[in-house]
């Protein structure tokens, strides 16, 4: 039955129903601008498009290799955290090499909303889908009525697409949504020029190069750009050439949004950011330039206003930022992170101190809820033992009575093998090194950019005594 539409090209009047649900993106703030809309869309219609349009698209996209390999979101095999942890990769490294980087966090608004129906349905129909199955999704989408869903049910009053308004998008609970995402974020990057500054990050040796222009999770793209700066005796010419990194970066930054503008994206200013790592020298040694002592500015043009020109936010080297739910530093330092974590076990040891859980419950929260929390970070970070024992030490003061257990009991105890009469409770500073030597290995086989900025570039003379297996 889902699959007569597709098979004859019609839109079933069913299928035209949508209500919308709108949810807080914060608790407690009922604001408009920052309300979710979800689309709850008819069951079958929404099976259909993952069957006849999700599926076999996502798997010629991955076969063919049209999926562009900065994209790290709604992708097969890759991982948030390997975005965060190519930006740390790419930062330690000019800051081994003391080379000039500019770099810009972009944040886009309301991706899955802004999709221009047209613009994908062609794109679906040039990469093969049949006529019947997108002239389907074509009437469904230009004949669907929105209702909206409240406490007080569902209203009477409906909202649909006409001429003078149209609406964009397939909307938040779409199966095929991330997938229409994909398709335009595919197209912007097709679209950039051959000549649009990148990031060139080469290896101490000279012989491993890694030519990219950033890292994206779905509409959150962090782009960069560095100078192929001349061979010269005097190091110090190095920090004089900065200034030219801006206006590169300013020149990616600019055709960026200008593409994602024109697929239906916008980009919000007052929520991008960019940062410069530039070095001063005195003698041979350099420190970070600042605002002081390298001022510089950045600015867009954004939208229908091609007129006045916005000036991005700068973020100080010394300072740290949230990016895709981790917080770092240009500088590597971890201090903004440390800040961020301490006060989630402190949160959680009030909560657990106050609360009326027993045993069971204590330990399940502490696995399943505030570890999860702290792991995700930790593989892009760098936390010595002495910081994760900060981070534990409140934890384990208001975990420990609650367990039954000395709050003064020894930790080589609370951390040890069940085997030898441990409790086996995880140590943050163990799980960290697992978890990078899962990411470091994995990546490491796949050959990929992340391999490349961890293996080749950032450790140019370690060497394996048995080659990588191949998986191709």
């Amino acid at each position: 039955m889902m699959h007569i539409p597709n098979m004859a090209g019609f839109s079933p009047q069913r299928w035209r129903n949508v209500v919308d649900v709108m949810l807080e993106k914060t608790p407690g703030n009922s604001k408009l601008h920052r309300l979710r809309i979800i689309a709850l869309q008819e069951s079958d219609f929404n099976q259909n498009n993952r069957l006849a349009i999700g599926r076999p698209v996502m798997h010629h996209l991955e076969d063919t290799k049209m999926l562009p390999q900065i994209q790290h979101g709604s992708c097969l095999a890759k991982l948030c955290i390997t975005a965060v942890l190519n930006k740390q990769l790419q930062l330690e490294i000019t800051r081994y090499q003391k080379t000039p980087i500019a770099y810009i966090e972009n944040d886009a608004t309301g991706c899955y909303n802004r999709i221009v129906n047209p613009l994908v349905l062609l794109f679906l129909r040039k990469i093969g889908v049949p006529s019947n199955i997108v002239q389907s999704l074509a009437e469904t989408w230009e004949h669907t009525f929105h209702r909206i869903k409240t406490m007080y049910g569902v209203s009477n009053a409906q909202y649909q697409n006409t001429l003078e308004f149209f609406l964009f998008g397939p909307g938040q609970g779409s199966t095929i949504g991330p997938l229409l995402w994909l398709i335009c974020f595919l197209l912007i990057v097709r679209s950039l020029s051959l000549q649009t500054p990148k990031m060139n990050i080469k290896s101490v040796d000279q012989k491993t190069k890694v030519s990219l222009r950033g890292d994206a999770f779905v509409d959150d793209a962090g782009l960069g750009c560095t100078l192929d700066l001349p061979v010269a005796a005097d190091d110090h010419l190095v920090c004089r050439t900065t200034p030219l990194v801006v206006v590169a970066l300013q020149e990616l930054a600019q055709q960026w949004e200008r593409l994602l503008f024109s697929t239906g994206g916008d980009l919000n200013p007052q929520n991008c950011f960019w940062f410069l790592l530039s070095w001063q020298w005195k003698g041979r040694k350099c420190t970070l330039d600042t605002s002081l002592t390298m001022p510089a500015s950045l600015h867009l043009r954004a939208g229908n206003n091609l007129s006045t020109p916005i000036e991005i936010k700068w973020i100080e080297p010394m300072g740290s930022y949230r990016t895709l739910g981790v917080h770092i530093s240009p500088s590597g330092s971890n201090m903004g992170a440390l800040a961020v974590m301490t006060e989630i076990t402190l949160d959680y040891a009030q909560a657990i101190t106050g609360s009326h859980l027993n045993r069971a419950n204590i330990l399940t929260s502490l696995i399943q809820h505030l570890l999860p929390r702290l792991r995700f970070q930790m593989p892009a970070l760098s936390l010595t033992e002495a910081d994760c024992n900060k981070l534990l030490t409140p934890i384990l003061k208001a975990t420990l009575p609650r367990l039954h257990v000395n709050r003064n009991t020894a930790r080589s105890i609370v951390h040890g093998p069940l085997l030898l009469g441990g409790m086996a409770l995880p140590h943050l500073f163990t799980v960290q090194g697992i978890d990078k030597l899962h990411l470091f290995l994995g990546h490491l086989r796949l050959g990929d950019d992340t391999g490349k900025l961890k293996y080749k570039l950032t450790y140019p003379m370690c060497s394996f005594s048995v080659a990588p297996p191949n998986f191709s």
